[in-house]
């Protein structure tokens, strides 16, 4: 019985994430756009999208912890088993969007994170003529998202190793 009890507790705490929606501090009104000139070109040749300059380009933009940090281990695994993939999607999405390289990093990490919510929260901004910076890193959530981490890994592993060594029967 008491097993049941810790694992309905590390699956509650665990799913708190799922329901919460996108504080107001991440939007900002529409101005972000790029001139036409620095916008990602299309070459149907070797069919691959090709950066207009090297500041926007992935040598400008957060590297792979900034995607677990800001959108957890989903966006993260997602970005490091095809990087070139990752790449080719911001270069698309930046042009289609015309935005930086970094937000289209934000809105496609979002998007690997969880596709429903990505588009609600897109449709829901595009109402109201706003667009939802995913880039901005609030070390609040970065602190509260590594305590509440390291305080399920230490019970789990904790009734793991009960369980194993003989301690603990579930």
């Amino acid at each position: 019985m008491r097993s049941l009890q810790l694992f309905c507790v590390a699956f509650w705490v665990a799913s708190t994430t799922a329901f919460t929606t996108t504080p107001q501090s991440q939007f900002h009104i529409a101005s972000s756009a790029l001139s036409m000139a620095k916008l990602p070109t299309y070459d149907k040749k070797i069919e691959r999208w090709s950066p207009a300059s090297e500041e926007e380009s992935a040598a400008n933009a957060y590297d792979a912890i900034g995607t677990l940090l800001r959108q957890g281990p989903k966006a993260y695994f997602t970005r490091v088993s095809d990087a070139d993939l990752y790449d080719q999607a911001c270069l698309k999405f930046m042009a289609q969007e015309k935005c930086s390289y970094q937000m289209a990093q934000g809105n496609l990490d979002r998007m690997n994170e969880n596709m429903q919510d990505w588009m609600f929260e897109r449709m829901e901004a595009e109402k109201k003529g706003r667009k939802i910076d995913y880039v901005k890193l609030d070390m609040k959530d970065v602190t509260l998202t590594v305590v509440w981490g390291g305080f399920i890994t230490l019970v789990l592993g904790r009734v793991l190793f009960l369980y194993f060594t003989g301690g603990y029967d579930i």
